[in-house]
């Protein structure tokens, strides 16, 4: 998800700019990223059913061909859309595929953190400039102006008087995670202070039951209601003042509403070029160690074991931080 949508900015732009019609291939799940870009469908890959193997890819090139394209651009260059593009080979369509940085991000883990890399973004946009297309990002949110909160969150948590600050704990992989023994202390001093209400990030019965009992201690902390989908999640994450998050999607969500994001960096490190969009460096909570980073999307099992990048950052560091974004 958070690859999907670091290329909003850039399919923004580009229909915004140029005379352009767009058809992105994506998980029906994430359509409402692009809900208000003009001259723009999603066409939903079901990889999972109708789509899945090589003959769901077969399918799935027949019902892109009648599409007509005249350009194809593969902005995640995987074996799926290298198989699908080979398919392609004899119609008349313009390739360009997504160059990576791989030997760049293999360098970044081996010598360590000393240049920042290329933003997936700017990587993104390399694609579609290849295919001949000028333009500029221009991206501040998803939406043109902030939308009204739906009745789902008004009936349960009334209209916004205090300071709205989103948290969210959790990320796919080990690596990425701050200690939730540590990330409760956060939410328990938050809660301490005056006129802040937070919102609890979560997806899965195990996520959920870890939150729920944080908002069972402190009263000040809400999970959302039950009901709410990726659409609603936008319009509440457009109306935080502050966002917590590890480096995962909900970053890059809380990015494409304009929405200042405070982020943890563990295994991973922001220099690979995955911050989210527009957000401030001062924003970013991590620290040096000789180690960091051993991985570019936190899946490697940590070597020494204890996962110093995430457990030596205190939690008053966090706490500073998100405060710092409220005053």
């Amino acid at each position: 998800m958070g690859d999907v949508a670091m290329t909003v900015p850039v399919l923004s732009s580009l229909a915004k700019q140029c005379n352009v019609e767009i058809t992105v291939l994506t998980m029906k799940a994430f359509a409402p990223m692009f809900a208000n870009i003009p001259n723009l469908t999603v066409f939903p890959l079901d990889k999972k059913g109708k789509h899945k193997g090589f003959f769901g890819l077969l399918r799935l090139r027949h019902q892109l061909k009648k599409f007509n394209f005249d350009a194809i651009a593969d902005l995640h260059n995987v074996l799926r859309s290298q198989i699908l593009k080979s398919m392609f080979v004899f119609d008349e369509a313009e390739f360009a595929v997504i160059n990576k940085g791989r030997d760049e991000k293999r360098d970044l883990i081996t010598f360590g953190p000393t240049k920042q890399l290329k933003s997936s973004t700017e990587r993104y946009k390399e694609v579609f400039e290849e295919l001949g297309f000028t333009f500029n990002i221009e991206f501040d949110s998803i939406f043109d102006q902030k939308p009204k909160l739906p009745e789902i969150f008004t009936e349960v948590f009334g209209e916004k008087k205090e300071k709205w600050v989103g948290i969210a704990p959790f990320a796919k992989h080990t690596g990425k995670i701050y200690p939730l023994e540590k990330m409760e202390k956060v939410v328990a001093s938050l809660c301490l202070e005056p006129n802040i209400k937070l919102f609890l990030f979560g997806n899965g019965e195990e996520e959920m039951q870890i939150l729920s009992s944080w908002t069972s201690k402190y009263k000040s902390a809400h999970t959302m209601p039950d009901g709410v989908r990726l659409p609603e999640e936008l319009i509440l994450m457009s109306h935080l003042d502050v966002m917590l998050s590890m480096d995962s999607a909900n970053m890059h969500l809380a990015s494409l509403v304009g929405t200042p994001v405070v982020s943890i960096w563990g295994a991973t490190h922001p220099f690979a070029g995955f911050l989210g969009w527009k957000q401030s460096e001062e924003n970013i909570v991590q620290i040096d160690l000789a180690c960091r980073p051993c991985s570019i999307f936190g899946n490697v099992p940590c070597k020494r074991k204890d996962y110093a990048c995430l457990n030596w950052i205190e939690p008053e560091a966090i706490v500073s931080r998100i405060l710092k974004n409220l005053e």
